[in-house]
């Protein structure tokens, strides 16, 4: 049976039967879902918010347009605050616990516990990036390096040309493309 609770233009919701999971001095359903409805013209926005290894994060993300409305633009994108959405649905779909094993009671979030938990939520930082990831774009630099094989490797991954930098620039460091400036990547 879900848990329903309003937000500003939707609505944030959980399974009730799910066991919830600590997060420092909370209790927090371990998958949350929201649904905004988005205004006038503007994309519909879901969102998957799941607790992972004590940290709450996003695990999907849908828009979508609205029946007679205009289509998702880059902007909508650029309008989507992932990290502020987080910090209000962890806020209202938790619990304080007072002590273990003590009561747990509902508390309203005030501003300064939005900051706090803002300031204490550890950052996940950006994954990992495999070995055999990188091998692949070592190979796929030096396949094209008579060309753009910045723009090849985020075409092919699948990446913005800034992460496809970051890629190859690690290849550098790991030694498995030669350094700037040399005369070959082969």
């Amino acid at each position: 049976m879900p848990t329903i609770h309003p937000l500003r233009g939707g609505r944030a919701w959980y399974d009730t039967l799910a066991l919830p999971v600590r997060v420092r001095n909370r209790l927090v359903p371990e998958t949350m879902f929201v649904d905004l409805d988005g205004d006038g013209e503007q994309p519909a926005l879901q969102m998957k918010i799941e607790v992972h290894q004590g940290v709450p994060v996003c695990t999907e993300l849908r828009l979508v347009a609205r029946a007679g409305g205009r289509e998702i633009r880059r902007t909508d994108l650029r309008a989507v605050r992932i990290d502020s959405w987080i910090e209000q649905v962890v806020a209202v779909c938790s619990h304080e616990q007072s002590e273990p094993g003590g009561v747990i009671t509902k508390s309203a979030p005030t501003p300064a516990d939005r900051e706090n938990a803002r300031a204490a939520r550890p950052r996940s930082g950006r994954p990992k990036v495999p070995p055999e990831r990188l091998h692949e774009v070592a190979d796929l630099y030096r396949r094209h390096a008579d060309g753009q094989p910045l723009l090849v490797v985020a075409d092919v991954l699948g990446v913005s040309p800034r992460s496809a930098a970051r890629y190859i620039a690690r290849c550098r460091s790991d030694g498995l493309l030669p350094p700037r400036g040399k005369a070959s990547a082969k």
